[in-house]
């Protein structure tokens, strides 16, 4: 199955549209709460975040052994594992974050650079 749309070429993809294998790793800082309205609240998660290597090139890992398909893909911040996101059907991001607790991902979509943190409910911007 695979994505539903096809991955472009560009920014964090290489000629093919696979996923860069790694990003760069940028100071995040909080942007917003969880409906995107301006907010004084710290993340505590921050230091969490560590320098990782995307677990896939290809696509949100479970989504790729399972044969289902996804929209777009996040990056744990922990451990570097690629999953779908919540507007994929089976929201293999969350479920990291559910079992692991490991608080950040990014997306890793072309041209976006934003993160979330699941348990302060924060969205995430480059310092």
């Amino acid at each position: 199955m695979g994505r539903l749309y096809p991955p472009r070429a560009g920014a964090g993809n290489d000629a093919a549209g696979n996923y860069a294998r790694h990003m760069t790793l940028f100071t995040y800082a909080v942007a917003g709460d969880a409906d995107g309205n301006p907010t004084t609240a710290t993340c505590s998660h921050l230091s969490t975040i560590a320098d990782v290597t995307p677990s896939s090139t290809r696509g949100c890992e479970d989504c790729l052994r399972e044969g289902s398909h996804w929209v777009h893909l996040r990056e744990c911040l922990q451990c570097g594992k690629v999953a779908c996101c919540d507007d994929s059907p089976r929201k293999h991001a969350t479920a990291h974050y559910h079992a692991s607790s490991h608080p950040i991902v990014r997306s890793i979509e072309p041209h976006e650079e934003w993160a979330w943190c699941y348990s302060d409910s924060l969205f995430l911007l480059p310092a």
